[in-house]
């Protein structure tokens, strides 16, 4: 088993579709590669770091997709997606449950999230990026 070692000049859209690669081969050591480089090298790519986020949240690998939703939620504050990120994460985690208010790193609650999902705002979201999801 080999972890990943590319270039440090490796593009934004070729570390996603590379990560999405190793994923789909199962050569998770790899995608986490990718996922540390993504943080370290290009924290400053709000798209690259909620999919790339993304994809490593439906990995398993929910350490590093908390780091990437983290980032993008420090960059953008007003972006949602990595609202939205964040409370599916918590979700998968066992944070959100019935009749508890679970908040996230931007103290949004579940029922906000619920909320902006109802009024179609989650739907300006982008594609790709969020699963809004959050119930």
């Amino acid at each position: 088993m080999t972890t990943w070692r590319g270039s440090i000049d490796t593009t934004a859209s070729e570390l996603l579709s590379l990560a999405r690669q190793h994923a789909q081969a199962a050569r998770f050591d790899d995608l986490a590669a990718i996922g540390r480089r993504v943080i370290e090298h290009h924290g400053h790519d709000l798209v690259l770091l909620l999919d790339t986020g993304v994809l490593l949240l439906n990995f398993g690998f929910h350490s590093l997709a908390r780091d990437c939703f983290d980032r993008a939620f420090r960059l953008d504050p007003s972006d949602l997606r990595a609202v939205v990120n964040l409370a599916n994460l918590a979700r998968d985690l066992g944070g959100l449950r019935s009749g508890g208010v679970a908040l996230t790193a931007s103290g949004r609650s579940r029922g906000d999230i619920r909320q902006l999902q109802q009024h179609g705002q989650a739907q300006r979201l982008g594609a790709g990026a969020v699963g809004a999801r959050a119930e």
